[in-house]
């Protein structure tokens, strides 16, 4: 993406390359997302830019930069507009959940060690509840709605990345069961 106005601008040859790509970012946002047609938002989006232009200061590296970015897309609300921030697509957990209001199941495992859990309620991942889980994940996921976002999320549990931006392990799962029982499901390459 490239504006010659903002990148012959005194800011933008200022900035570091996380502010510079913030100041560009910005600026498409602005002219194409649906939101910013309003002209209040629009100034709220400059407003707004100029404190995320000086936090842009103190972030190192690009896999932060992402999520920064993506906590920005999220507030939208809208499903369209996300940064994809993963670097290792090929690391992944082997475990799906189902997340439907309080109570998420696991549907889905590849592990055959692990195949007793299949339809068991999770308590807690790596000693977090899973309520806790989502709230920490809601900054990360653009959805228009709850039932999008549910099923995004799930999606994105499977993928170590996506724990790491959690503040997780991006090695193990430490799972604790409703039963009590617990479980520890390794990352694996996906092929």
């Amino acid at each position: 993406l490239h504006n010659e106005a903002i990148e012959s601008s005194e800011r933008y040859q200022e900035g570091n390359i996380y502010q510079r790509d913030l100041l560009l970012y910005a600026d498409m946002l602005g002219e194409t997302h649906p939101y910013y047609a309003d002209e209040a938002h629009r100034a709220e989006l400059n407003n707004r830019i100029e404190k995320m232009y000086e936090e842009c200061a103190k972030i190192d590296n690009t896999l932060n930069f992402r999520a920064y970015l993506q906590r920005f897309a999220s507030e939208l609300h809208d499903g369209h507009t996300a940064i994809y921030y993963w670097e290792n697509l090929n690391s992944i957990f082997p475990l799906g959940l189902n997340i439907d209001g309080d109570n998420p199941y696991i549907i889905n495992i590849t592990s055959e060690e692990h195949r007793d859990l299949l339809g068991k309620e999770v308590a807690s991942i790596n000693g977090h509840s899973v309520e806790c889980i989502l709230d920490m994940a809601r900054p990360l996921v653009s959805a228009d709605n709850e039932v999008n976002f549910e099923k995004l999320v799930t999606q994105y549990l499977m993928l170590t990345d996506f724990w790491r931006m959690l503040g997780m392990s991006d090695k193990e799962l430490h799972i604790t069961l409703a039963d009590g029982s617990n479980a520890t499901i390794p990352a694996i390459h996906k092929s």
